[in-house]
Order: structure tokens, then sequence, then C-alpha cells
């Protein structure tokens, strides 16, 4: 799940499709939440508070590719590999990492966890960014990405922006990676600005 701006819903459809898919389809999900403010695991805290507990954190398993003690099971359909502040950090272990796997950290333990558990969606959550380490790393790790934004002007030029930097990661990595589609939030009923946004958009 990816957005290119703060505070449009990103992380509240990242958690609520992990929820939807676990509980009410009953399949198997990992919410990787990969963002350093770490709100999807905040909300998962307050939805699961008892499963909750001070495991180990993403940095932990990105520096010791331990994963056993840093995914958390909320329940018997739905696991959290948690985030927090320490995410930041991440910049310090891409700075002694080769500079053409850096981008392949994240994917690293992704192929790690589809190796050693059977889940049969993985969800990652990942900071408003265009062309940080955080996305690159993701988009390096995901077979699928689904872009939210908000209908306004600014956001659909940053979409466009998006499918551009999409286009030179897949040339250059050659990995099979799909944007497979976009969900808009924010939506004023109505609204001849939106509705023009959203027709752009359909037709990108």
């Amino acid at each position: 799940m990816v957005n290119f701006k703060g505070g449009v819903g990103k992380t509240t459809v990242s958690t609520l499709l992990s929820y939807i898919a676990s509980e009410r389809y009953d399949k198997r999900i990992l919410l990787v939440d990969f963002d350093p403010q770490g709100n999807a695991t905040q909300i998962m805290k307050r939805t699961y508070p008892e499963a909750i507990d001070e495991k180990k954190t993403f940095i932990d398993a990105l520096k010791t590719g331990e994963l056993e003690d840093s995914i958390i099971n909320l329940s018997t359909t739905l696991s959290l590999l948690p985030a927090d502040s320490s995410l930041a950090n991440l910049s310090d272990i891409i700075a002694k990492t080769d500079i053409i796997k850096k981008r392949y950290i994240l994917k690293s333990v992704i192929d790690q966890i589809k190796n050693d558990y059977n889940f049969d969606y993985i969800f990652i959550d990942v900071p408003p960014t265009i062309n940080s380490d955080f996305t690159n790393n993701a988009v390096y790790a995901s077979e699928y990405i689904v872009m939210v934004f908000q209908t306004q002007q600014s956001a659909c030029e940053s979409s466009l922006s998006f499918v551009n930097f999409l286009r030179d990661r897949k040339k250059e990595s050659n990995l099979p990676f799909e944007l497979i589609g976009a969900i808009p939030v924010l939506i004023k009923k109505n609204g001849n600005i939106d509705e023009h946004i959203l027709e752009i958009s359909k037709k990108t």
C-alpha cells in the first residue's frame, strides 16, 4: 500500500484489508508495518490489546534475520510484523549494504517469510514517500502494488509520478511486480474536481 501524502487513509486501508481478509474470508494474513511512525502497529494494538507484547520489532528482524521473535500472532489468521521509531535507522543498515543489494533488504525478509510461513497474503504498509529507501525496498519486495490517493490535483500529479517511478524500477530490476489498482479516498460527493480527477485516474 503506497501513497505520497500523510493523513489520507493509507494505513487505515492497509489494516482494514488485512482484517477483512483474515476475519471475514479466513485467509492467513501478515501485515508488515514498514513505516517508522508505526501507525499500523498502533491500530492493531488497539484492536488486539491482549495479543501485542514487547516482542522484537522490524528493525531487529532486519539486523539479525531472525523472524520468529518479531512476528506477532493477533488471531488464528492474522499476524503482524510490527514497527516503531527505531525503523528510522534503516538508513544505517543500508549504508553498510552493497549498493546493488540495498533495495533488496526487505525482499530478503519477505522471501524468508514465504519459505518459513504459510501466509495467503502479505500486506506491506509504507511511509508516504516516493523514491525513498522504504518505498524502493517495499516495491522490490512486492508482487502487487495498490496506490491510495486523494482526489486532488496535486495527488493526481503525484500518482502519475509514481507510475513513472514504478516503470523505472521495473526496468532496472526486471522484477515482475504490478500496479493492480488505485483506491481513491476522502472523496467529496458531487465535487466537480473530485469527479474530474477520478476520470483522469481511470484513464491513466
